[in-house]
């Protein structure tokens, strides 16, 4: 049971190194590369309307902004039985944990 407890909290504290500061040079790398990218697709694409006669439509990305969520949540249960010991059921104990990580990003 120790050693599941340890397991998690180094779980936990691992997930939250990339969460922070840290987060905003990733973003901007991986969101560069979508948006040049992309643009790419937009570029080629226009370039086979126009070849075709067909109206060109570009959108531009103005702004991006990266919201990120961190939630978490732990319980511990424990169940004691009191009743006479021709009845009594071993003892119950639980450990829950459950986390969640949401980004959304905006983009306009």
């Amino acid at each position: 049971m120790a050693q599941a407890l340890l397991l998690l909290t180094v779980f936990v504290l691992a997930g939250c190194a990339s969460i922070g500061p840290g987060t905003v040079a990733r973003d901007r790398f991986d969101y560069i590369a979508a948006v040049a990218e992309s643009w790419k697709s937009q570029m080629l694409l226009n370039l086979v309307e126009l070849r075709h006669g067909d109206t060109t439509v570009f959108l531009n990305v103005g702004q991006i902004i990266s919201g990120y969520t961190v939630e978490g949540t732990l319980s511990v249960i424990g169940t004691l039985f009191s009743a006479p010991a021709s009845f009594r059921r071993p003892r119950q104990q639980r450990l829950g944990a459950q986390g969640r990580y949401v980004g959304r990003p905006t983009i306009t």
